[in-house]
């Protein structure tokens, strides 16, 4: 989460390189053993040239010089070699591959697969995709049920992209005018968040495109006056836009080749021309979709598979390091999702009673550092009582300022 220290590996070349410290060592010791025995055999050749040694004397005090050292020096190896082990198992077991579902918890339970979750979540996707009798069919053979709203909030909108691929213009004419009457009236959830703004760009964007549409067909059936009224009529408007402009002058254009349709340089005759427009149509469709209802324009499994890709790697290393360093307190931080990523849960809150907001709304659920969760209004009222300007938890004794309060997202 925000705040915290980003996850440390050092511990792990830490003790690496304490176990190669060690192994220095050991190898020092070793070559110890062998010097010393050279300097007892020189020592003991210039006593043998003085005479004060017999020459058995002197073997068997060799022998038994040679037998000690020998016997430290095999100790040394064997103690080394194992330091070497050790610190080979250490770096495998922090760098080894995690099965999620069979990695075990810091309280030694096995994780558990959530199949109810995970079928609601690809139902959902299924209806999402269009595929409504597929979805149906899944629902019925993995015994879960997906919400009714949500059912049918996927079925209005692929209807209307069903129009959209069959041509039919009145029918998206029909949607484009009913919500630009919802817009007048004030009575869509969107009205006046961020989400307005994008819907009325976005129904700007299909209309033009669709009255575009219009005119590209009457120039290709050869009705060159009813083209030119068409524009004069529809089309007018958008003198003050530039770029809109800079599209309509091109269909004007257009209507000097309207005898010769081959000779335009302006493409109106193409085949994937009306194409083109149908998919900028749809895309647009789905846009003020999504805007209108306030619903994420990507199916939740797409977003979760996304969301997944983005943060597994960072969980699969914390869940690889062995259970000591897990359980050494050890903080680390998510990567920052994009925006569309992030969904803030509704909650009761223990302390003013009331329902957070969710999306950009003014009172959201709010964590604190000790992990407990109360609405923004909670924290902001609490600081305005508190003379010291430090908030006080109202489930555990931890206190905190205002900037170690983190929005929650899910």
């Amino acid at each position: 989460m925000a705040g915290q220290a980003a996850l440390s590996l050092n511990d792990v070349p830490a003790q690496v390189a304490a176990e190669a410290e060690e192994q220095g060592s050991l190898s020092a010791a070793i070559a110890g053993e062998f010097a010393e025995l050279a300097a007892a055999m020189a020592a003991m050749r210039d006593r043998l040239r003085s005479g004060d040694v017999e020459s058995a004397a002197a073997l068997q005090e060799l022998q038994d010089a040679a037998a000690a050292a020998e016997q430290r020096v095999s100790a040394a190896a064997q103690m080394r070699q194992q330091r070497l082990a050790d610190a080979t198992e250490r770096l495998s077991e922090a760098f080894a591959p995690v099965d999620l579902y069979q990695a075990a918890d810091s309280d030694g339970e096995p994780w558990e697969e959530r199949t109810g979750t995970m079928n609601e979540v690809v139902g959902a996707h299924l209806y999402a995709a269009g595929m409504a009798n597929a979805a149906a069919t899944f629902e019925e053979e993995a015994n879960v049920s997906i919400d009714g709203s949500v059912k049918e909030q996927h079925r209005g909108l692929h209807a209307l992209l069903d129009a959209a691929r069959r041509r039919d213009v009145p029918a998206v004419q029909e949607y484009i005018a009913g919500v630009q009457r919802r817009v007048a009236e004030g009575s869509l959830p969107a009205f006046g968040g961020p989400g307005f703004v994008l819907l009325t760009t976005q129904l700007g964007d299909v209309e033009f495109a669709l009255r575009k549409l219009c005119a590209v067909k009457l120039i290709r059936s050869g009705d060159r006056l009813a083209a030119l009224s068409y524009i004069r009529k529809h089309l007018a408007i958008y003198q003050d836009e530039p770029a809109r402009w800079k599209e309509v002058s091109k269909l004007i254009g257009g209507l000097a080749f309207i005898s010769a349709p081959a000779a335009s340089p302006y493409g109106l005759d193409r085949d994937d021309c009306i194409d083109a427009l149908w998919e900028e149509i749809a895309c647009g469709l789905t846009e003020c979709w999504h805007a209108a209802t306030q619903t994420p324009k990507h199916a939740h499994l797409t977003l979760a598979l996304a969301a997944g890709m983005e943060v597994m790697p960072t969980l699969q290393k914390y869940r690889a390091l062995p259970a000591v360093f897990r359980r050494n307190n050890t903080a680390f931080a998510l990567p920052v999702l994009p925006k569309e990523m992030l969904f803030r849960s509704s909650i009761s809150c223990p302390v003013t009673q009331q329902v957070t907001t969710s999306g950009d709304g003014p009172n959201p659920a709010m964590i604190l550092p000790c992990a407990h969760v109360i609405s923004r209004a909670a924290v902001e009222s609490s600081l305005v009582r508190a003379l010291n300007h430090t908030l006080k938890c109202p489930y555990c004794p931890c206190e905190c300022q205002r900037s170690d309060c983190q929005p929650l997202f899910l």
